[in-house]
């Protein structure tokens, strides 16, 4: 049986470190009883899945309240269709997809699928995309049966997938090429290549009303036009950037770099001003943003109890891992 969550417990070392001033305050930290290897956000729902080795689990970010195991599937990447609430589990070590109910918590349907692969789900034509970062091909199958439908070929191999509906388009960072190349959804091909340089682990998020791409390179995010590919401005944000996300009302970007750091800035037309920095003192793998409440979530894992805000090594990999969720509430100055 889950362990009930341990709320409202943050450290007052963690609050000290907080940046004085700027848009975000920690609010609370809440230890979720699991270890957990890829997580996905449901903005609509705000919840977060997670995949680990006893199964999938759902967090209400809001409430802070674990839902789970639903199913003990096992552990590997995930991907989600908002429009079905169908969860896509991908075995890490397993030629095969389970496609998970989240309102029934039941797996509705399984097949065929590339063994340690990631999965992304194209809402455009609701296909997955089956990406590794040691394969320049790109396969896309069909969301009912598995059923490929296309290969497309890439100049390298990709570090970065992100779907944008709202172009039609997948782009791909390739962190052996300094390229970011453009799928056409429709034509399932290549249709355009950005020069970027190339920095191994990447990130990239979208401005959806303007297609403004936000990018890692090298220890700066940088700002691209949604059409050219051109640079529009830059930030710092540090080394090992492995999550971005940007939030079009308050024109606020964050980054997570170096594993517990979070840098914010804010977006202009044509430039990036840095107002905030916050240390997380432990080590942390994605943040998540909440459109409605402008709220940041950060999925963290521990070492053991004594991890979370501890002053000596809080990178530490010693021990059993447990997740915890980090709540940043929006302040407006």
């Amino acid at each position: 049986m889950l362990k009930p969550v341990e709320k409202g417990y943050v450290p007052l070392l963690l609050l000290a470190a907080m940046a004085a001033g700027g848009p975000y305050r920690l609010v609370n930290h809440t230890r979720l009883g699991y270890a957990a290897n890829a997580h996905v956000f449901d903005a609509a729902s705000g919840r977060i899945f997670s995949s680990s080795r006893t199964g999938v689990y759902a967090v209400d970010a809001v409430r802070r309240k674990v839902t789970g195991p639903m199913e003990r599937t096992p552990v590997g990447a995930v991907a989600f269709d908002p429009r079905t609430s169908e969860l896509y589990v991908l075995a890490r070590n397993e030629g095969r997809l389970r496609v998970l109910d989240v309102n029934t918590r039941k797996i509705a349907r399984s097949f065929s699928a590339p063994a340690l692969f990631n999965v992304i789900f194209e809402p455009t034509k609701s296909e997955l995309y089956y990406v590794r970062g040691n394969t320049t091909t790109v396969h896309i199958a069909e969301r009912q049966r598995g059923e490929q439908v296309a290969t497309v070929a890439l100049d390298g191999y990709p570090s970065f997938v992100l779907a944008d509906p709202e172009r039609q388009r997948v782009l791909v960072r390739l962190y052996d090429r300094d390229l970011i190349q453009v799928i056409d959804v429709n034509e399932r091909r290549v249709s355009v290549s950005w020069p970027l340089r190339a920095d191994g682990f990447s990130s990239m998020a979208i401005d959806a009303a303007s297609g403004r791409v936000f990018v890692s390179s090298g220890k700066d995010v940088k700002m691209l036009d949604g059409l050219s590919g051109k640079e529009l401005g830059r930030f710092p944000a540090g080394d090992q950037v492995a999550s971005i996300v940007y939030d079009p009302e308050t024109k606020l970007v964050a980054a997570l770099w170096g594993g517990r750091y979070i840098n914010i800035a804010r977006v202009d037309l044509m430039t990036i001003t840095p107002v905030q920095s916050v240390d997380l003192l432990t080590p942390t793998r994605q943040i998540f943003l909440d459109p409605r409440t402008h709220t940041l979530y950060a999925m963290s894992s521990m070492a053991d109890s004594s991890a979370f805000g501890r002053g000596s090594s809080p990178e530490t990999t010693a021990g059993p891992r447990i997740s915890s969720l980090l709540t940043l509430q929006y302040k407006p100055e």
